[in-house]
C-alpha cells in the first residue's frame, strides 16, 4: 500500500502560533502532503514533528478507491445511489477500515465501495454530515 496523506489545517489559530504572512495560501482547505512540503515555512519542521497537532488533522490514505478509481482517504464521505451518506473510519476493534452512516448508527462493509463514491470529507463538508445536499 502506499502511504500518502492530505493535511487539513486551522489556518487562523496556526497563524497565531507561527505569525502566518497573509498570503499564506493553506488556509482551511485540504492540501496534500507534497503541497505542505513545498511551503518552506520556518516552522514547517516543528508541524511534521507533531508540534502543531493542536491545529492541523493529517489524513491517511486507506488504500482504496471509490467506484471512479478516486483515492479514499480518512474522514471522507461517500455517497450511494439514494443519497445515504457515509464517513470512512478506522475501526481500530477490528484494526480495519469501515464504512459508517451518516444517520444511522449503522457500520456498513467496505465491500460496498464499487457502488460508491467520494463526495467530500468532514472538514470541508460539514453539511453532509446531517442529512444536507450536495
Amino acid at each position: 500500500m502506499e502511504i500518502k496523506f492530505t493535511v487539513w489545517m486551522d489556518n487562523e489559530k496556526l497563524c497565531k502560533l507561527v505569525g502566518c504572512d497573509n498570503d499564506v495560501k493553506l488556509s482551511n482547505k485540504m492540501i496534500t502532503w507534497e503541497e505542505l512540503l513545498k511551503c518552506n515555512k520556518s516552522w514547517l519542521g516543528e508541524l511534521i514533528a507533531g508540534e502543531y497537532d493542536n491545529y492541523i488533522i493529517k489524513r491517511l490514505y486507506t488504500g482504496l478507491r471509490d467506484k471512479n478509481g478516486k483515492e479514499i482517504y480518512e474522514g471522507d464521505i461517500l455517497s450511494g445511489s439514494n443519497e445515504n451518506y457515509f464517513t470512512i473510519e478506522w475501526n481500530k476493534n477490528e484494526a480495519r477500515y469501515s464504512l459508517k452512516s451518516t444517520e444511522k448508527n449503522l457500520s456498513v462493509s467496505i465491500s460496498v465501495l464499487d457502488r460508491l463514491e467520494v463526495i467530500g470529507n468532514i472538514y470541508e463538508n460539514k453539511n453532509l454530515l446531517k442529512g444536507g445536499k450536495r
